[in-house]
């Protein structure tokens, strides 16, 4: 009788791994030349809630690292608030349901060793860490949360607003960033890349607490994230940890909307821009705008090209 109520409990147990995750077979073709590349242990998954995962195991890992990426960023902004993703970005930093102190995440971290960061992108949003191995599990479970329960406290609304106020205006007068906001300027008005993206406290100051989290809830859903994680525990674990934390984000289902228009105006293609710089520096851009096809590309060659030409003359063809 025991035996049969241990192998039910095997089965079952088995049963439902299974359910909490698949594995997604590695078709990448190209071989691992490093001899510590090779003893690495790697495995790729998407949970039952649509969640992709890449794990590396790796025992000369000095430390364990993540980066939760989620395929939403600047250019989902609502048009009345410019920067709602990037002040949600911040605003998930500020606690959650399970670890209510507002800095619990960002504390734990920094007492383990540990450093972390995030920003938010024209079209995805990612969140990262590194940390002691001995307090990984704790962290990820932390980190999950942002994404399971967050608080949205008005109480760090007004500091968060302030902080991303303080990003903006430290940008103003840094040169990259003013041809960044340049050439968005100059771009295709009907293509959200055009807008204001960083957000300030004149475009957020007023964004109702229930209009941001509604944004989040219907954004934020886990078949649009991607996680990736380099640790030096073994793979069976990392899969453990993966699918005892991240199974529970939700899965609403839901794309973000396509976007058929060009990034690039007639007043960018073909011209040359002139922008009187705030330091003496002298610096030339050359863009150009590639089908969106070239995204899916897997083996990079736009990307190769991009590193070869600004290489110069250092790499002979």
């Amino acid at each position: 009788m025991i035996k049969k109520i241990i192998l039910f409990l095997f089965i079952a147990t088995f049963a439902f791994a299974n359910e909490s995750y698949e594995f997604i077979k590695d078709e990448c073709a190209l071989p691992l030349l490093a001899p510590s590349l090779q003893k690495r242990k790697t495995a790729k998954l998407r949970l039952k809630n649509g969640l992709e995962v890449y794990l590396i195991s790796d025992q000369k890992a000095e430390q364990s690292s993540v980066a939760l990426g989620v395929r939403v960023g600047a250019w989902q902004d609502l048009k009345e608030y410019p920067g709602t993703a990037h002040f949600l970005e911040h605003m998930l930093f500020m606690g959650s349901e399970k670890y209510l102190d507002e800095y619990a995440f960002v504390r734990f971290i920094k007492d383990h060793g540990g450093i972390h960061n995030a920003y938010t992108a024209p079209d995805r949003t990612v969140y990262l860490f590194s940390i002691h191995h001995q307090a990984f599990d704790q962290a990820i479970d932390r980190l999950a949360q942002f994404f399971i329960a967050p608080l949205f406290n008005p109480s760090a609304v007004a500091r968060e607003l302030y902080a991303v106020d303080q990003e903006y205006a430290k940008n103003i007068e840094d040169d990259g960033r003013r041809a960044y906001m340049i050439s968005k300027e100059l771009g295709n008005p009907n293509h959200p890349n055009r807008a204001f993206s960083t957000g300030n406290a004149q475009t957020l100051g007023q964004i109702p607490q229930d209009v941001l989290r509604k944004w989040y809830e219907t954004n934020y859903n886990a078949n649009l994230m991607t996680l990736a994680i380099y640790s030096s525990k073994p793979i069976d674990a990392l899969i453990k940890l993966v699918t005892d934390t991240f199974t529970q984000i939700e899965n609403k289902k839901i794309q973000p909307a396509e976007i058929d228009q060009p990034l690039s105006s007639n007043a960018q293609l073909g011209h040359f821009i002139y922008i009187e710089p705030v330091k003496k520096i002298q610096h030339l851009t050359m863009r150009w705008e590639l089908p969106a096809s070239f995204v899916e590309d897997e083996t990079k060659a736009a990307d190769l090209l991009a590193y070869t030409i600004n290489q110069g003359q250092k790499i002979i063809f």
